[in-house]
């Protein structure tokens, strides 16, 4: 699994997968699969020992912004119709709080 390309193919096809079956009517079985993390075949890839403690300890705080957007998600699809809208809200919240991190996990590893 050291091939990236390979790990590639395999993240496009769960989801597929999950795509799939959340529109057969199965949204449980799909939300099963999305956590999935796909961060564990990325994983499989890296050889250097310190660059994996680094790589789970980054993802640790990234899936905390994950659930966050998740929850804002959640509060949204229950006042807001537009699909998109509740999308774009998520998508925003992400990267807003994807920025931060990084910003702030730059600046504090320097030190």
């Amino acid at each position: 699994m050291q091939l990236p390309s390979v790990n590639a193919i395999i993240g496009g096809l769960l989801i597929y997968l999950l795509i799939y079956l959340s529109n057969l009517g199965s949204p449980m079985l799909g939300a099963v699969i999305s956590s999935m993390p796909v961060g564990l075949l990325g994983l499989m890839a890296i050889e250097d020992n310190y660059t994996k403690k680094r790589f789970t300890s980054a993802a640790v705080y990234v899936n905390v912004i994950i659930v966050i957007m998740w929850l804002i998600n959640n509060y949204n699809a229950h006042r807001i119709n537009d699909t998109n809208t509740i999308i774009l809200i998520g998508f925003l919240t992400w990267l807003v709080l994807s920025i931060i991190y990084y910003f702030v996990a730059r600046h504090t590893q320097k030190k």
